[in-house]
């Protein structure tokens, strides 16, 4: 039975067995849950970027994200890892614009700004910064879930790229209870009482009758003040500010 015999410009038995290699973890998250099925929205963060190359050797940025905060139904999926790769070519640009517009990441900024670490790993270059954006808990989202596959199994992809969706802070449900309260109305003018022993008010006796023989001093009727009304002016509705709202990749 023949041997096969492998040259050494294809497989350097020595470079092999010197070469340093990286052993850390790179502390992928365990999922061992259902996959959410399609058209599902799951809140969470990217958790790490890298620089890369597709086959191609097309410039690629590749994502990892962290299901991380849902509550209800979708509470189940939190530490799901979605692995998503964006090559920056022109037939892909329904998958990396969306992207870097959620975010504020500038082509330019990807181009003259992109920091990595100094070591790359099996992946890639690890990105620290694009600009002013990194990777990292505070880097939130919202998904649209779509399904895959890779190799024959099921996968988890992204279809679209959203705003974080976050509950309202108490404030603003405070605002709104004070929303659905109606005003009061002002308290009707309080009435003087009249004096002990049941006399009227000077304001309201009957004048005395002139002397006899004597006429009437004749009165001009004085026109009736107007009458001012105080009417408060109709309050605008305050409405609270509405909310915005992993194993080894497998490619």
């Amino acid at each position: 039975m023949p041997r096969l015999r492998v040259p050494d410009d294809e497989l350097d038995v020595n470079s092999l067995e010197e070469a340093e290699y990286d052993d850390r973890d790179f502390d992928y998250e365990d999922y061992d849950g259902e996959l959410p099925p399609n058209g599902t929205f799951l809140n969470g963060y990217i958790k790490k970027a890298w620089w890369c190359y597709t086959s191609n050797e097309d410039p690629m940025i590749k994502l990892l994200f962290i299901a991380d905060g849902n509550t209800g139904a979708e509470e189940e999926f939190n530490g799901l890892p979605i692995w998503e790769q964006l090559a920056l070519t022109n037939t892909a640009k329904f998958k990396w614009k969306p992207f870097i517009d959620l975010f504020g990441i500038r082509l330019i900024d990807i181009k003259k700004k992109t920091v990595v670490a100094e070591d790359a790993d099996s992946i890639g270059d690890p990105i620290e910064k694009i600009g002013v954006w990194e990777p990292g808990e505070d880097a939130r989202c919202r998904v649209l879930t779509k399904r895959g596959r890779w190799n024959g199994q099921p996968k988890v992809e992204v279809k679209r790229w959203l705003e974080p969706e976050d509950a309202p802070d108490d404030d603003e449900d405070e605002l709104e209870d004070y929303d659905e309260e109606e005003e009061e109305p002002p308290p009707p003018p309080r009435r003087s009482r009249p004096a002990a022993g049941g006399a009227k008010s000077a304001a309201s006796k009957t004048p005395a009758r002139p002397a006899a023989g004597k006429a009437a001093p004749r009165r001009t009727a004085q026109p009736a003040p107007a009458r001012r009304t105080t009417k408060t002016p109709a309050r605008g509705r305050r409405t609270s500010a509405q909310a915005g709202y992993s194993e080894e990749p497998p490619f």
